[in-house]
């Protein structure tokens, strides 16, 4: 039997007890009354109630059975649906609050971050096109890579870039340029690209330099969608003068969270910097190529992420920094930017709870002498999280 045939039979019983209670009810109520002797006469026997209550029982209880199977029929299983489909609801929603209430109290219990608080994109802001830039040296048989490495002196360097639509859609009235003037014909404006397609283009130029880094960077925009990407490729001449990252890139402030922090710098070599105002310079810390710097109005151009944010290759390319949740940018893809440098100011663009700046490095430890410091009045700043009991 079913779960619902259990709970409609269930109510018909009862409505029955209930029905034949009433009657009985009523007719001891008669007898108190002293109104059994007008009933009896009424039914043609003149006795008093208690004498007929058999008979009168009997009739009574036939009239009853009757009366509620029809009105079960009529309105007790409907409503016995109902009522059954609304104790299945109850049910069910209790489940469902259960559920959720075991799977929170789960992730609070593993310590880790709940997926609004991770660092970087929980969802990654829309892209349409994927950019790749190289460069090769002519006279070594022309193996593309980005950064490319040659001697100090003269060199015909070869570019080679590939756009590659990523989205489901159309790419139309697209074009790209580059910002190195010996690739300036090489341009591209007013084609169309199909989902899955990509554009490979080439161009060259004779370069002369000692101990420098050049860069070139690649601009894409469309019309419809409108979407816009960019890229930089890096050729390093000869040994240039590498500086590690030294200071830090805000004037004042306090740790927050450090290198692989609970809150969100899970295996992340980053900290955040808070107890600093809106608008506050943000600096470069060594001497490097910005490989991006991202900027959108609103929210920034990684909402999900770090927002608006600039990040700052080595000459070398052995080492990056990200500088995030930044109101504003003051430097352009492929810049070259010296320690001391402003890159943007402070704010709480992307996902972010609140105004600071998140400091991260790639391919180094957050860690001295990178950093002036990395203990406070709580011990080390691995793995701190709100309070790293270090101000500066």
């Amino acid at each position: 039997m079913s779960a619902r045939n259990v709970v409609q039979n269930f109510l018909k019983g009862v409505t029955k007890k209930v029905a034949v209670w009433v009657v009985r009810q009523a007719e001891g109520l008669l007898v108190k009354l002293g109104l059994g002797s007008s009933i009896g006469a009424i039914l043609g026997t003149g006795i008093p109630i208690p004498v007929v209550g058999n008979a009168i029982g009997a009739v009574i209880g036939a009239v009853v059975q009757f009366a509620v199977e029809e009105l079960w029929k009529k309105v007790g299983a409907p409503v016995a649906k109902i009522v059954a489909y609304v104790i299945f609801a109850i049910i069910g929603s209790f489940t469902l609050f259960a559920i959720g209430i075991t799977t929170l109290i789960a992730i609070v219990l593993s310590n880790n971050p709940y997926p609004w608080e991770q660092g970087g994109s929980a969802a990654a802001a829309q892209r349409f096109v994927e950019i790749e830039i190289t460069a090769c040296d002519a006279a070594a048989g022309c193996s593309y890579q980005n950064p490319l490495r040659v001697s100090n002196g003269q060199h015909s360097i070869g570019w080679r870039v590939t756009i590659r639509n990523i989205s489901s859609g159309v790419l139309s009235g697209s074009e790209f340029s580059f910002s190195q003037s010996q690739c300036a014909g090489a341009g591209v404006s007013g084609f169309d690209l199909a989902p899955g397609a990509t554009r490979v283009v080439t161009c060259s130029g004779t370069f002369t330099e000692t101990d420098e880094v050049v860069s070139n960077t690649v601009s894409f925009a469309s019309a419809d969608p409108v979407a816009g990407e960019e890229s930089v490729g890096i050729v390093i001449f000869g040994n240039p003068p590498v500086t590690i990252p030294t200071g830090w890139p805000v004037a004042s402030g306090c740790l927050t969270q450090g290198p692989n922090g609970s809150y969100s710098h899970s295996n992340t070599e980053a900290i955040d910097i808070g107890s600093i105002s809106t608008g506050t310079a943000v600096r470069a810390t060594f001497n490097g190529i910005v490989q991006s710097a991202c900027w959108e109005s609103g929210d920034g151009c990684d909402p999900d992420g770090y927002g608006n944010y600039v990040r700052v290759s080595a000459l070398d390319g052995s080492f990056s920094a990200i500088f995030a949740h930044l109101a504003s940018t003051k430097v352009d893809d492929g810049d070259r930017v010296t320690i001391g440098q402003q890159l943007g100011t402070v704010d709480n663009t992307g996902n972010s709870s609140g105004t600071h700046l998140h400091y991260g490095f790639s391919h180094l430890p957050m860690a001295e002498p990178y950093i002036p410091r990395d203990s406070g009045s709580n011990g080390s700043i691995r793995g701190c999280s709100e309070n790293c009991g270090l101000c500066f």
